[in-house]
């Protein structure tokens, strides 16, 4: 019985190994030339094959080093469809990039992409929790398909915070504009009920 398990176990871990590289081999060649340069900028990078056009890409970077990404994936072959920036703590992001592969691809607004590397690295935007205060309202998530919105995601002690905290710090960034509460979804926790938001914003008029 023992054997059998055993024997079960090394076909599982093969069968997943070969899974793996199976997934690997579908990416399209011109996404590797993407892969390596980030790779050598940031380290581990893990694609994720969606078809045969589109890849998507997980990795680690620091806030302040955005612009500097998007720039290592961009050339004639690679069209950026979409940004999603996870904050992990202060300092780091975790990015979700999504990409497609084709022959002379339109590129994204350079401005737009600026905007957007400014919106995230932001000194104000409340990415890590204060939990030494009572109330509190922090972003989780920036993401962007580079069209007319950007939508950021987060979480409220109460719902209000969102409007009388975060809304004042949005405001007063110049690359985005008009923030407007799209939803909220009230959950709870060992600390209480707490609000999940998304809200979408526009680029701003001067970005």
């Amino acid at each position: 019985m023992r054997k059998m398990l055993v024997y079960i176990a090394f076909l599982l871990s093969f069968s997943i190994i070969f899974v793996d590289g199976a997934s690997a081999q579908d990416l399209d060649y011109r996404f590797l030339d993407a892969i390596k340069a980030l790779e050598t900028k940031f380290g581990t990078v893990l694609p994720k094959s969606i078809n045969e056009q589109t890849c998507e890409l997980s990795f680690s970077a620091p806030y302040n080093k955005i612009c500097e990404l998007i720039a290592s994936v961009d050339n004639k072959n690679i069209q950026i469809e979409k940004v999603t920036v996870f904050g992990r703590d202060k300092d780091m992001a975790a990015i979700a990039l999504s990409i497609v592969c084709g022959d002379n691809l339109p590129k994204i607004s350079t401005q737009k992409v600026s905007a957007f590397c400014n919106l995230c690295k932001e000194p104000q935007i409340p990415w890590v929790s204060n939990k030494g205060k009572n109330k509190n309202v922090t972003v989780t998530t920036i993401e962007t398909g580079f069209a007319d919105t950007v939508t950021i995601k987060g979480i409220a002690d109460k719902s209000g915070l969102v409007f009388s905290d975060l809304f004042p710090i949005l405001n007063g960034i110049r690359s985005i504009s008009a923030p407007f509460f799209e939803r909220g979804k009230f959950f709870d926790t060992e600390d209480g009920r707490k609000m999940e938001y998304t809200l979408q914003c526009k680029w701003g008029t001067k970005y």
